[in-house]
């Protein structure tokens, strides 16, 4: 009889426990909520923008109408427009979405870039335009840790902050959830983070608060460097289409039309890197498919959003996800003698499929092509490339092999 007392005590405070975190239902992945109640326009930092204006920066904030939830997660959306274009505005469908379903939903402004498109401007320029996003998002996690250490009006569970975006607002979530002052990073984005007011930003002086996140979900974003993550940071559910031609799936330039801005590691690299250091994940392919952020508007839409809830329910109920791999493994890759001051050999362990192979100088355009190859080792002939560093991508026939690159360098 003790035994069973036991049992059922145990049962009882399990069940108080996930009554009170929301997860003794369907919460989380039913529409729950009928009604949303927003408060628009809430201040939370200020700066000054590439072109040198001085910008407020705000947030929307959608909440169930209804819920007596007294801590609930908060997940924050930062738009999408390949850091030129775009709202805080255009997430509201996301937020009421979210907040149906039991979240407080944030739509955030993060700075764009304002200066001159003639001469275009260069990688370096755009890497500064993404940090000053990153410092951006992350003074709207400190407003929301602030705000719950002084009366917790909108009643949040500060250890349950997840951020999110699509293409631009992706690429700036990434980069808070897995970059920091541990990392190996290359000079000149340390000298971006200097120049923006070290690894917190300078949009807000509420710096005694976190900005850490519980959780990452990437529609169609990247790192500069999928080596940033590490083992202790944050899980992360992407979702990508596979022949993207604005944020590559793989490794590549993301661009704004044909024009490249900057070199990154998309979805498949960041699953991989994940899987590799241990941190829970989950990747969505959408297969044949050359659009950008397509399933969010077509036939894709319902099974992403509801395999987005899904995880984050998993994450934040406490059920246990083991990394996992959505794709089949490529075969590693060597191209050698790499520098090369001749041709250079590429060199398969095997040949699971057939694969194009073209080169890319450092500004993202295509110097060189072969396609439809069926051998285990090619040749990379010289010609008359110039010496520099050049990438080097392998894009298989099976759509279930990543695209694969490596950075080769000519001298």
């Amino acid at each position: 009889m003790k035994f069973i007392s036991t049992l059922l005590c145990i049962g009882l405070i399990i069940g108080s426990l996930q009554s009170q975190n929301g997860c003794d239902g369907m919460r989380y992945v039913d529409t729950v909520f009928s009604q949303v109640d927003t408060t628009f326009a809430i201040k939370f930092g200020e700066n000054t923008t590439f072109g040198g204006n001085f910008q407020e920066l705000f947030m929307d904030i959608y909440e169930p109408v209804g819920d007596t939830l007294s801590d609930r997660p908060v997940i924050i959306w930062a738009f999408g427009g390949s850091f030129i274009s775009g709202t805080r505005q255009q997430l509201s469908d996301l937020c009421q979405i979210y907040a149906q379903l039991g979240y407080v939903a944030v739509a955030i402004d993060y700075r764009l870039y304002d200066g001159p498109f003639f001469p275009f401007p260069d990688s370096l320029d755009f890497i500064d335009v993404a940090v000053k996003a990153m410092g951006d998002m992350k003074a709207s996690i400190r407003k929301l840790r602030e705000d719950a250490a002084n009366g917790n009006p909108y009643r949040i569970d500060t250890s349950k902050i997840i951020v999110g975006g699509a293409s631009a607002g992706a690429i700036t979530a990434t980069h808070v959830a897995y970059v920091d002052s541990t990392d190996v990073i290359p000079q000149y984005v340390l000298d971006a983070i200097v120049n923006n007011g070290g690894w917190e930003g300078n949009s807000s002086n509420n710096l005694q608060y976190s900005s850490e996140v519980f959780a990452c979900v990437n529609y169609s974003g990247a790192l500069v460097d999928a080596n940033w993550m590490d083992a202790n940071d944050p899980p992360l559910f992407s979702v990508h289409d596979d022949d993207d031609g604005v944020v590559p799936y793989g490794y590549g330039f993301a661009s704004i039309g044909p024009l490249s801005i900057a070199y990154v590691e998309g979805s498949s690299i960041l699953t991989q890197e994940a899987a590799n250091v241990g941190v829970s994940n989950s990747l969505i392919t959408i297969p044949q498919s050359s659009g950008h952020v397509s399933y969010l508007s077509g036939t894709w839409r319902d099974t992403v959003l509801t395999s987005t809830q899904l995880y984050l329910k998993d994450l934040i109920c406490g059920s246990v996800i083991l990394p996992a791999n959505r794709f089949v493994a490529a075969p590693d890759l060597r191209a050698f003698p790499n520098p090369s001051e001749g041709d250079m050999m590429l060199q398969l362990t095997e040949l699971p499929a057939a694969f194009d192979l073209v080169l890319y100088d450092a500004m993202g355009r295509e110097v060189y092509r072969q396609l439809n190859i069926n051998e285990y080792q090619v040749v990379i002939p010289r010609n008359n490339l110039a010496a520099g560093l050049y990438h080097l991508s392998i894009r298989f026939d099976d759509p279930k092999l990543p695209l694969v690159m490596e950075r080769v360098l000519f001298r």
